[in-house]
């Protein structure tokens, strides 16, 4: 098992020297890199009403990784499955991604953007509630050709959990921590995304395979076959007028992208107007 050793000691040392500042955050960062042996590392806020902001990151490296940071915080967040189990079912601490994706999440265009283009092989993230119910997270990863996390890895994360919380609430405290008026109305978008053209039904096998669940497990959520799901899906196809997951993924993003944020309505409304 990895073992705390000196340099994650001066780690803690310039963290404290920097007074929990957006540098010490940056120290943090490298430290735990250091600690697993990962690389790249992120974090990130969730200020309640804005979009999500990644604040550090070692991940930029050239333009296609820039333009996946840019969807990220645009909106395609939303679908992260982090984020999706801090929101839906309030989930804090330290977690590997397979105990929070879906089932079927590797066949997701989430997946394939954050993870196979970007050459990520196996991601840990610490992720918390702030003030003002903000989330905070950091987000480690390893890339294909390494190999993925062990369960020391995540155990030795696990014990320092209680540190690594406690300084970054105290960094995010710090922040400007206005809230905007504006509730999220980007998860709204994505609650009513489809809904002035599709079906309930419908509406739902979207909302389900924008989180990254399969066919086969939006069958067995919904109770159908998955001949069933796949008529539902053509259906969808054609009404949307795309031909692909990867393309209903995209139609999101841009129509989020593009929403007057009316909380209660379709974003496709204003985006096909």
């Amino acid at each position: 098992m990895p073992k705390l050793n000196a340099k994650w000691h001066q780690t803690l040392a310039k963290v404290v020297d920097r007074d929990f500042n957006d540098d010490a955050i940056g120290e943090l960062l490298r430290g735990l890199e250091a600690l697993i042996g990962c690389s790249p590392g992120m974090v990130l806020r969730y200020p309640k009403g804005k979009n999500a902001k990644i604040t550090h990151e070692r991940l930029l490296a050239d333009d296609v990784k820039s333009h996946h940071v840019d969807l990220y915080e645009e909106g395609a967040y939303l679908l992260d499955p982090y984020y999706r189990a801090a929101i839906d079912n309030q989930l804090e601490g330290v977690f590997g991604v397979n105990e929070v994706a879906p089932a079927g999440f590797e066949e997701s265009e989430y997946f394939n953007l954050y993870y196979q283009q970007a050459e990520l092989l196996d991601e840990i993230c610490f992720i918390f509630k702030a003030e003002h119910d903000a989330l905070v997270s950091i987000s480690l990863a390893r890339r294909q050709g390494t190999q993925k996390f062990s369960q020391d890895d995540l155990a030795l994360l696990k014990n320092i959990e209680p540190l690594v919380k406690s300084i970054l609430l105290k960094w995010s405290a710090g922040l400007d921590n206005d809230v905007v008026n504006l509730e999220q109305h980007l998860d709204c978008a994505l609650k009513n995304f489809g809904s002035s053209l599709l079906t309930p039904k419908e509406c739902e096998i979207v909302f389900l395979l924008l989180h990254g669940h399969s066919m086969k497990s939006v069958a067995e959520r919904l109770n159908n076959s998955q001949e069933t799901i796949k008529h539902h899906r053509k259906n969808i196809y054609s009404k949307l007028d795309i031909g692909s997951q990867s393309e209903l993924f995209y139609l999101f993003i841009d129509s989020v992208r593009n929403s007057n944020g009316h909380m209660d309505e379709d974003p496709l409304t204003d985006y096909n107007s």
